[in-house]
């Protein structure tokens, strides 16, 4: 009877320990996560996380921390998917479609971005600060005529901004109509000279339309201000190719290699012009 007793009153004591160290109520648990969260201490939140869920699976707080926790750790698909639960059930709360769109962002999931960014401009006072990104993300996913509807509805009311332009040039030169791209990319130049990015899409739109000697000028200006970027390297090798200019395209090429060797197949383009002597 001894032994059972001390048998019973180690069991107890064990219990007992358990019991105070874990005896946080859920609200409590979900205080101590958020703090958590804000410390940036996403290990130990997912910790809290992980008994949450047992108790309080569709609690908001619950769902918003988790996704938060697992994207500070870079779990990106881990976070979405959080962010997805806490939107289907709380589909009235932007800050489910803030985490879904952060989170979308990491993992390249244009769809799921562009749907919580729609989300959040039906639900703010302001919906119009929205369109930008809901311009660039039709164009993401190839919706070119929504991305052009977007940019015009924007531009009434902005005209210069300079964002959306570069987002509609885009979207014209997607569409095949080249001449309206280049006439944005050049206002825009105008305001905002020498951007890497606007002078490497003139350059690149100008050689679609067979005009490679302002092409090859524009390319230069871009390899002359913009020593390392890469893909003006590049193009300035494929203009100066089309016109025969071999030597000079090589040199452009060991250029784009020498900052980038796996940039679009550099090297396997200097390797098959090796026959020529010239690599």
């Amino acid at each position: 009877m001894q032994k059972v007793m001390r048998l019973f009153l180690v069991i107890w004591g064990l219990a007992t320990l358990i019991s105070c160290g874990t005896g946080l109520t859920p609200e409590k648990r979900i205080e101590k996560m958020h703090d958590l969260v804000v410390a940036k201490k996403f290990d130990q939140a997912i910790e809290q996380l992980n008994v949450l869920m047992v108790d309080r699976p569709t609690d908001s707080q619950v769902l918003f921390l988790g996704g938060m926790a697992y994207l500070g750790m870079e779990k990106y698909d881990s976070a979405a998917s959080y962010a997805k639960r806490f939107t289907s059930l709380y589909p009235k709360d932007m800050d489910g479609y803030r985490l879904l769109y952060e989170s979308s962002e990491k993992i390249g999931n244009f769809q799921a971005q562009l749907w919580a960014v729609s989300q959040m401009s039906y639900m703010d006072t302001d919906r119009r600060k929205y369109f930008p990104e809901i311009a660039r993300l039709n164009f993401q996913l190839g919706n070119y005529g929504m991305a052009l509807a977007t940019c015009r509805d924007i531009l009434k009311n902005d005209p210069g901004n300079r964002e959306v332009m570069f987002t509609m040039a885009n979207s014209f030169a997607a569409v095949g109509n080249l001449d309206s791209a280049i006439v944005l990319l050049e206002q825009i130049n105008k305001l905002t000279p020498d951007q890497v990015e606007i002078l490497t899409n003139l350059a690149l739109f100008r050689a679609h339309k067979g005009d490679y000697t302002e092409s090859e000028t524009m390319f230069r200006r871009v390899t002359q201000l913009f020593p390392d970027y890469v893909p003006g390297w590049f193009g300035l090798g494929n203009v100066l190719l089309i016109r025969k200019d071999t030597a000079d395209a090589v040199a452009a090429y060991r250029q784009a290699r020498n900052r980038d060797s796996t940039y679009l197949g550099v090297d396997s383009v200097l390797r098959s012009l090796n026959p020529l002597g010239l690599r």
